[in-house]
């Protein structure tokens, strides 16, 4: 404490063969742009993703880890990261394709999936509730005599997380004896921008 010694990582890595830290490799990148909105910034287009990040970053640095925050390329870097020795393991977050999750487990990497389950793929992985979700934030609007809308995705952005959330929609629906097809719905492209804009036609 008198010499403010830091321990000298790399230096520590080669002892333990441990680097004390963790990536989270995100394709969000990967997502167009072109249909974001320029007055968008990071924070209102994905509120999710800022706690994710805040929820690892605090849980990495109550084990003494550090988080390494990089773009997914493709299944060749993300196991080039992990045989340098830069890294003991890697998050993945749910915009992955299954194709390349399965090239990862077959090589034996060691990852969890953040965002969505990977269905018959044997990897670890961590998610909210989407149905449950759904369901009580529509069941709130339903005790309440309101009438709710959903703001679901179209064909083209549809995934099993959506799905989901649909299913739950529909159950608190079911429940109230509501018929289908009572009630607005209107779909859009997973964006900011698509959402406020759907959400300003359905009020």
């Amino acid at each position: 404490d008198k010499l403010g010694y830091q321990p000298h990582a790399a230096a520590a890595a080669l002892r333990s063969a441990r680097s004390n830290t963790i990536a989270f490799l995100s394709a969000r990148h990967n997502v167009d742009s072109a249909a974001l909105d320029s007055s968008e910034t990071p924070s209102a287009l994905d509120v999710f993703f800022n706690q994710a990040m805040h929820a690892i970053n605090t849980g990495a640095a109550a084990h003494g880890c550090y988080v390494l925050y990089d773009g997914f390329v493709d299944a060749e870097q993300c196991l080039g990261l992990l045989n340098s020795g830069r890294i003991d393991g890697a998050l993945i977050d749910f915009l992955v394709p299954d194709a390349v999750l399965i090239q990862l487990v077959a090589q034996g990497a060691p990852i969890v999936l953040v965002g969505r389950d990977a269905g018959s793929i044997p990897v670890s992985f961590v998610k909210a509730d989407e149905d449950q979700g759904a369901y009580e934030a529509t069941r709130h609007l339903l005790v309440r005599g309101i009438r709710p809308a959903l703001i679901a995705v179209d064909e083209e952005h549809r995934s099993a997380l959506a799905d989901e959330r649909v299913r739950g929609y529909e159950r608190a629906l079911r429940e109230a004896g509501i018929p289908e097809g009572c009630t607005p719905r209107v779909h859009g492209n997973y964006s900011f921008a698509s959402g406020y804009q759907l959400g300003r036609r359905v009020l």
